[in-house]
């Protein structure tokens, strides 16, 4: 059994995701007894003697009890729970609410770093929208707001500095990996109920917010066709990490010289041409047509709108790719396949060192420096995962995909 506590002055979300809603507005039948569900359960109990009880409803769980008077008291579990809260005065019941969104203000909110993460966890948004029947806002990086609004119009998005009026019950949906500093730091632990190692990136925000944990592509919809006429495809090439990275010395190289024999000419859409890490020099391949840049993520889409298909590693722009239908040959290694989205394209070789991010045995500090290999760093078998993919593997890939196009 958990108890509730005090609360604390700053809420224990990371600085990008600080919403400030510090009055508790949801008033009650009690004089001076106020709760909402803004980063976990917040209850002002005025100053007379009240035992507070708190169930999880649908499992028939008391959470917690507790004794209070003239304080204000905090259940720091953010996700979504659908609470029973029941307060007596003297051994008497005095007041019960089961949770209840309907038509009430909810803030769903994104790091104002978040890349994929908006791409993978906006279905599950507006599923809690549906499921609920609230009137939901949703706080998300502004590159995305043009793009999701036409798709999402029953969504409110809003900025990162607007907080909505009266709102009953906030969630954010950050990435975070348990039993890290990070986490420890921020009580990132509170907001998610599931370990995205065991689950996956995309069904992690689905428990994030309490619904149906089945893959869902995102509704994305593209504005306008390519200018260009020939037949191509696009390709990513960079990554966050060097273990991320394709490290076949001759594989890209080989690649692109094979898809241009098969009549495409192949587009780098990264967002930079070069990129510089420590003693890390990536470039994007050779042989590929430099289409880098700052674009707008409605430029990226209407790019790969009209792609055959999209080769790349596991970053935002797969994800987009995913979400336009498109075919996506997915160079992994350092996830195990259950990570990303399905696609019956993906390039993995397990006869050899694969998904140590999926490892809950590694340290997450092993991740931190961009050139560390987690398993076998400064070692002969550094980013075996991926410089054990083959252009030959790859190729054999895209013709089966050519084949089903």
């Amino acid at each position: 059994m958990c108890d509730i506590g005090s609360q604390t002055s700053a809420n224990a979300v990371p600085p990008s995701l600080q919403h400030n809603a510090t009055e508790i507005t949801n008033k009650t039948s009690v004089e001076g007894l106020y709760f909402d569900f803004n980063d976990g359960l917040r209850i002002q109990v005025p100053n007379e003697k009240f035992k507070i009880f708190l169930e999880d409803y649908d499992k028939g769980l008391i959470i917690t009890s507790t004794v209070a008077s003239g304080t204000t008291l905090a259940y720091k579990k953010a996700f979504f729970v659908n609470y029973r809260l029941a307060i007596y005065k003297d051994d008497k019941l005095i007041f019960e609410h089961i949770y209840n969104a309907k038509s009430k203000n909810i803030l769903i909110r994104f790091a104002k770093s978040a890349t994929w993460e908006v791409v993978a966890w906006i279905p599950y948004v507006e599923e809690f929208r549906k499921k609920h029947q609230c009137q939901l806002f949703c706080k998300i990086p502004e590159r995305f707001v043009p793009v999701l609004k036409q798709s999402y119009p029953k969504i409110t998005f809003v900025d990162t500095n607007t907080v909505p009026d009266n709102l009953y019950a906030t969630y954010d949906m950050v990435c975070a990996t348990p039993n890290t500093t990070e986490c420890s730091q921020y009580g990132l632990e509170n907001l998610h109920p599931a370990d995205w190692r065991l689950v996956g990136l995309q069904r992690y925000g689905a428990y994030i917010l309490g619904v149906e944990p089945v893959e869902r592509r995102p509704r994305i919809l593209s504005n306008k066709s390519s200018a260009l006429r020939e037949k191509y495809v696009c390709i990513s090439s960079q990554a966050a990490a060097q273990c991320q990275y394709w490290n076949t010395p001759n594989g890209w190289l080989e690649l692109i010289e094979y898809l241009k024999k098969c009549g495409y000419r192949v587009l780098c859409i990264d967002r930079y041409a070069l990129t510089v890490n420590g003693w890390h020099g990536n470039s994007i391949p050779y042989g590929s047509e430099d289409f880098t840049g700052e674009r707008s993520v409605q430029e990226i889409i209407d790019l790969l709108s009209q792609a055959d298909f999209f080769v790349g590693l596991s970053n935002e722009l797969a994800w987009l790719a995913w979400s336009l239908g498109k075919p996506v040959v997915l160079l992994a290694g350092h996830t195990a396949p259950n990570t990303e989205f399905y696609t019956p394209y993906r390039i993995e070789n397990f006869l050899i060192c694969n998904s140590c991010y999926n490892d809950r045995r590694i340290e997450r500090k092993n991740f931190k420096d961009f050139s560390a290999c987690p398993r076998y760093n400064g070692t002969d078998q550094e980013y075996t995962c991926t410089r054990f993919i083959s252009p030959t593997y790859a190729k054999n890939i895209i013709d089966r995909l050519i084949q089903n196009l």
